[in-house]
């Protein structure tokens, strides 16, 4: 009989008393396998019997024992549900949408909701640009100085600025964002003098305190140009 590989002049085979050793413990293995088997055939039948229902597609519902009432939105927020338009929705969740296109998420089964600008329904006077938002922009210009452009008010102001579209079609919806001023509904001069700068600005401050335009708006004129010193 050919010998196991081993050093010249050692057998590394087993002896007989090693060998009844191994084959005990290859036993227990074996038995120590087979307990989660019959434990998972066990639940199996449990799982026949209607405890859990197994779909042709993988999806398994446990949610049979679930109680539904410990998640379920509370009447709050069920009435700014009801000010929201739902624009997709299935069998197990419903997509919403506000006027500054915030988003709300129902989950059918058990009445939760999920909001993405929750703080607008809560306290709306603290809520900052970024709390109104649901997309933010950060940009550098030629100066290598950082601006910050955030959806609400940059797209949607919630009043007369609109410029984000929504398409639902099938099972998906597209949301488009357009940030700042769209250039082809303005004739913007690109470079005027400092004392037309200066007039134009004062110009706005008076409009401002006449309520006849917003800071915001006069922001963005100003953004918009930098000075240049020859």
């Amino acid at each position: 009989m050919a010998r196991p590989f081993g050093r010249k002049g050692v057998i590394t085979g087993m002896n007989k008393r090693t060998q009844r050793w191994c084959g005990l413990a290859a036993a227990l293995l074996l038995t120590a396998g087979l307990l989660p088997a019959g434990c998972a055939s066990s639940s199996t039948r449990q799982h026949a019997q209607g405890e859990f229902v197994y779909a042709a597609d993988g999806y398994v519902d446990d949610t049979a024992a679930m109680d539904r009432t410990a998640y379920a939105s509370s009447a709050e927020q069920q009435a700014v549900l009801a000010g929201m338009q739902e624009v997709l929705s299935n069998e197990q969740a419903a997509l919403y949408m506000g006027d500054t296109h915030d988003l709300a998420l129902l989950d059918q089964y058990t009445g939760a909701v999920w909001f993405s600008n929750r703080v607008l329904y809560e306290d709306d006077l603290s809520a900052s640009d970024a709390d109104r938002s649901q997309l933010a922009l950060y940009f550098y210009d030629s100066t290598d100085t950082l601006y910050t452009m955030y959806s609400y008010p940059d797209a949607c102001d919630g009043g007369e600025l609109d410029q984000v579209t929504v398409d639902a079609a099938g099972d998906a919806v597209t949301v488009t964002y357009a940030f700042g001023t769209k250039l082809e509904d303005l004739v913007i001069a690109p470079a005027f003098s400092a004392e037309t700068y200066t007039r134009l600005t004062e110009k706005a401050q008076e409009l401002i305190d006449a309520g006849e335009l917003t800071m915001m708006h006069s922001g963005r004129f100003k953004m918009g140009y930098i000075q240049l010193v020859y």
